[in-house]
């Protein structure tokens, strides 16, 4: 086996990227130019910027008016908000977000948008492959290995379109990932013509390379990685770029080895790596730094819990902690009828978690309440257990629900109505006089926004001037150029497709043949240049 990769696996991994997803679903859902300035706003910050916001310099979590120096055109667009009165507070046009309509003291951040978004997009990617594991709301690693079943007229069609192998043009790449490339290209066509949202892919042998691969041509492209092309990849690629070195890991491995690429780090030996990080990572780093990566791809779950959570100011009354409890029972209860209505399911488990300031977070849990008005019940519940609990101090600084321990339930019941339905047959209404107290562990702060802030980075990974490679875009062009060529004559070489020229472009002419042409549109950057 080549001390590079792990071509003996003989797989075919695409990681795919949605490009700046917070944006794209507000640019798609207010019929936005995606060519036009457009930033989705969080209070007074910005946590998602697109392309063409980015070419005016704006970054994520710059402020509102900062923003507005640099780009007063740009569109801010307020994540959605759950208010008081059981109200949504939405966008009605393309405008500024006014100050009333998102006020941080009396509403909370929502990403049901987004997560509908993203659950449309995991079944679309489901329809093309059994193992699809969700990296993040908007991230997807796809083993498609045994999924390479397309016709050489299929094939070609896709090569058509424009994706960027990186490393040597001479390098002999294998025909797997050849057709990698045209199955990934297919995939996002068909995100891109069902919700109109691009995408960027890596296309490798192994999950971290096709990871890498996803991020280095940017927006709505995607990279190639062969195995012939790894050493050139390692050999300037920052330690802390490889996947999980991000953090104290990372941190840990260049105070002990100076190795600040991955190309230095492959002269530590196995030993060495026993001695830094000890036996049972030592070997993980080992493969890590020469591109080895054994981690299987695995089928999506159904989640295990679901959470709403609110940070405020310190909250001293009773009155006040009441609005911010029926204010969670309220978003709760709208994803679980949602998720009612997918999965067939109900949850057991009621979990309130609090923090009060300079005191332990705690929390206790109750099981779920059964009856009509779950936001009256839970908000009800909720309240009893807080006020019975000996451990409970105002100020209260932070609090959730969250629902866990699902049980299946009839297709009678599978309906959303039916979740609001008044269950006769049981009665938990009333806290039991003894909680159950569990490890503080719920949940993460509203403004992680779903994913660390290192994951949320949907920039370009950088171009290093010392990777040896055939230089410059140009070149990239003529190899996708050349193996669409090879593709095509294989087409010409065939019998009974030896006039499918002709015939194509006859039914291009008839309008009976559909043409990637505005799918992969430039970006704005390469509009102005």
């Amino acid at each position: 086996m080549s001390d590079f990769a792990s071509s003996a696996l003989n797989r075919v991994i695409i990681h795919l990227d949605l490009d700046c997803f917070y944006a794209q679903v507000e640019s798609v859902r207010l019929g936005i130019d995606p060519a036009s300035p457009l930033c989705v706003q969080q209070w007074d910050g910005v946590i998602a910027v697109n392309y063409a916001a980015r070419g005016y310099g704006i970054s994520r979590h710059d402020r509102v008016d900062t923003v507005k120096e640099k780009c007063p055109s740009c569109v801010l667009v307020h994540v959605e908000t759950v208010g008081f009165q059981d109200q949504h507070f939405q966008e009605k046009d393309n405008s500024n977000v006014t100050e009333h309509s998102h006020r941080k003291s009396e509403t909370k951040v929502s990403l049901d948008r987004y997560r509908d978004a993203s659950s449309r997009i995991f079944k679309v990617l489901s329809s093309f492959v059994d193992r699809c594991e969700k990296a993040s709301i908007d991230e997807a690693y796809l083993d498609v290995s045994e999924e390479l079943k397309m016709d050489t007229e299929e094939r070609a069609y896709y090569f058509e379109t424009k994706f960027q192998p990186f490393g040597e043009v001479n390098a002999q790449i294998p025909e797997s990932l050849l057709i990698g490339c045209a199955f990934a290209a297919k995939i996002r066509y068909a995100i891109y013509s069902q919700f109109h949202y691009t995408s960027s892919a890596g296309i490798a042998e192994n999950k971290l390379l096709a990871k890498l691969g996803s991020s280095m041509h940017k927006p709505s492209q995607q990279t190639l990685i062969s195995p012939q092309s790894v050493p050139y990849l390692l050999e300037s690629l920052p330690l802390k770029k490889l996947r999980s070195l991000g953090g104290k890991l990372g941190t840990l491995i260049e105070e002990k080895t100076n190795a600040r690429t991955a190309k230095e780090a492959q002269s530590i030996t196995l030993e060495e790596w026993n001695e830094i990080v000890g036996r049972d990572t030592a070997e993980w780093i080992y493969n890590l730094v020469r591109g080895i990566d054994y981690s299987p791809v695995n089928a999506r779950e159904i989640t295990k819990s679901i959470l709403a959570a609110k940070t405020f100011k310190a909250e001293s009354s009773w009155e006040g902690l009441e609005k911010w409890i029926k204010l969670l029972a309220y978003e709760l209860c709208e994803r679980l009828s949602k998720d009612q209505a997918m999965n067939s399911r109900r949850p057991a488990n009621l979990v309130i978690h609090y923090s009060s300031v300079g005191h332990p977070s705690c929390s206790k849990s109750i099981p779920f309440p059964c009856g009509k008005d779950k936001v009256h019940l839970l908000t009800q519940n909720a309240m009893k257990l807080l006020k019975t609990a000996k451990n409970f101090r105002f100020p209260c600084s932070r609090l959730s629900l969250s629902v866990s321990r699902f049980h299946s339930i009839t297709s009678e019941a599978n309906s959303i109505s039916t979740f609001l339905r008044v269950d006769e047959g049981r009665h938990t209404n009333d806290v039991p006089s003894e909680s159950i107290q569990v490890p503080s562990v719920i949940g993460l702060p509203e403004n992680s926004l779903e994913k660390s802030i290192s994951n949320m980075n949907d920039g370009p990974l950088e171009k290093y001037s010392d990777i040896k490679s055939e230089p410059g875009e140009n070149e990239d062009y003529i190899l996708a150029k050349r193996l669409q060529e090879e593709e095509w004559s294989k087409l010409r070489n065939t019998k009974i497709h030896a006039n499918d020229d002709e015939r194509r472009i006859k039914r291009k002419k008839k309008g009976q043949l559909q043409t990637l042409d505005h799918f992969f549109r430039p970006s704005s950057e390469e509009k102005r240049s």
